[in-house]
């Protein structure tokens, strides 16, 4: 209260609750730079021609099937073993590029890694394309699968370090975004052209981008923790699209002070601390999860899905580009507003119901019932798989487990939570074949259904809600 020509007069000093939402409301209002849009999508583009390879089997499957040694590159047809091979070989490779990336990017920065690991995911689909026997198939799938298991965890430190507090969620959806792109590209190509050329193109992403990384710059948080001041904030400048980058940069040095207090210690010495535990295993449990319901395998067998509901396989892209693609995009507009638990709740929820009417269809069909006029059940029921896994699973586990890992352990946290995610990947793509020969192929559905709704609780009482809240908040939230 204070006196204003003989009135009292009462003035209202805002709180702090209430400046940092001022403030926040202030961020979300400035726009983000093209610059950070450009990085972002180069960056993201090498991670879907990763995954290319993965899918790459799916339609690659239906030649190396073919009696036709004009069209099999290995002159006979695989046995269902080497199949079986075929599709694990490729998540072995993934677990172990997991392993090796450990501190590399710390060492030598994101950058340099990013663009050695591009490198080596083209070698892996030259190797590919001419393949000759199915032991140099082998091979290559191990390659690819080695370079995105080391990418996908660089991918989303990169993305965490270049992004604020409110688009964090939004460029981090990135990663999935283009991953879905991925889906549709791979069952476009695999329509139009051969083999050798189709896996050429599965490639093409990565050699694009390669070129592009000249101009994407290294993190500012590397920059800072190697000392070099002046290029993060030449760095930031470029990303924020503004000169005055000195608050953000002093912001990073004060976290990276507060992390380097623990510097020394080992990740086991670090596990001892009740937040890097509750961290890593938030990390780890959501990301295993998103394997467990079994989109991975879902979409590695596609194909042969799609030929027991009756459906042309061709239907398979149109699926994937016009449903994916869209609830990918709608995902990434809602994760910064609508909140990381709420998605993720809608997601499994809807995901779980279409895979479980899936599994209903099948299972009647086993039975020889006559549908008649419900012939489209499994085409709506794909269609709402796809949109419940892309609105909330396929986006926000790697957006979440970035978010929740201190800065000092974040490339070993985000290592070992993609290696756990790929062990329980390759138990679902090992035992989707074995499930559906000796239960059916309505089991798979009906255990991935469940899996869905016990994971929908597990998010409702264990996962915290991290939109719009600073690295410092997350901690202090799982400190707590």
């Amino acid at each position: 209260m204070v006196e204003n020509d003989g009135h009292s007069e009462v003035v209202y000093k805002p709180t702090t609750k209430v400046k940092d939402k001022v403030l926040l409301e202030n961020q979300n209002k400035q726009k983000d730079s093209a610059f950070l849009y450009f990085t972002a999508t180069i960056v993201s583009l090498v991670s879907s021609s990763g995954l290319c390879s993965y899918i790459w089997m799916s339609p690659a499957l239906a030649v190396l099937k073919l009696d036709d040694q004009n069209l099999n590159p290995i002159g006979r047809p695989v046995t269902p073993f080497e199949e079986s091979i075929i599709g694990g070989i490729w998540l072995i490779g993934s677990i172990a590029g997991n392993l090796m990336l450990g501190k590399l990017p710390d060492i030598f920065g994101r950058k340099k890694i990013m663009i050695l690991i591009s490198i080596l995911m083209i070698i892996g689909y030259s190797v590919l394309a001419f393949s000759s026997t199915i032991y140099i198939i082998y091979i290559a799938r191990l390659i690819t699968g080695i370079a995105f298991g080391m990418y996908l965890p660089l991918l989303s430190v990169y993305l965490f370090e270049i992004s604020e507090s409110h688009n964090r969620g939004k460029f981090g959806s990135f990663i999935c975004l283009f991953l879905t792109l991925s889906s549709g590209y791979v069952f476009l190509l695999a329509t139009f052209f051969s083999l050798k050329v189709f896996t050429f193109l599965c490639a093409l992403p990565a050699a694009l981008c390669l070129l592009c990384f000249l101009f994407v710059p290294e993190t500012p948080m590397h920059l800072v923790s190697k000392g070099d001041r002046k290029g993060a904030t030449k760095a930031l400048r470029k990303l924020r699209g503004r000169d005055d980058v000195r608050k953000e940069v002093e912001e990073i040095e004060s976290l990276l002070n507060e992390c380097s207090r623990g510097k020394n210690k080992t990740i086991l010495e670090a596990l001892r601390t009740p937040g890097l535990k509750r961290a890593l295993f938030l990390a780890v449990s959501v990301n295993s999860l998103q394997q467990l319901i079994g989109q991975t395998a879902i979409l590695g067998y596609l194909t042969s899905i799609f030929v027991s509901a009756g459906i042309s396989p061709d239907f398979a892209s149109i699926i994937s580009c016009l449903v994916q693609l869209p609830s990918t995009i709608i995902a990434a507009m809602l994760v910064d507003k609508l909140g990381r638990r709420v998605l993720l709740l809608i997601s499994l929820t809807t995901y779980g119901t279409a895979i479980v009417l899936l599994g209903v269809y099948f299972y009647l069909k086993h039975l020889n019932f006559d549908f008649g006029s419900f012939s489209w059940l499994p085409v709506a029921s794909v269609i709402l798989m796809f949109i419940g896994y892309c609105i909330g699973m396929g986006v926000i586990p790697i957006i979440l487990a970035s978010e929740v890992l201190p800065n000092d352990i974040k490339s070993v946290g985000m290592s070992i939570t993609v290696f756990c995610a790929g062990v329980f990947a390759s138990v679902t793509v090992f035992g989707f074949p074995i499930v559906m020969e000796y239960l059916g192929l309505y089991w798979c559905f009906w255990i991935c259904g469940i899996v869905s709704f016990l994971a929908a609780i597990f998010v409702y009482y264990c996962v915290p809600e991290t939109k719009g809240k600073s690295v410092a908040e997350i901690q202090k939230m799982l400190n707590s």
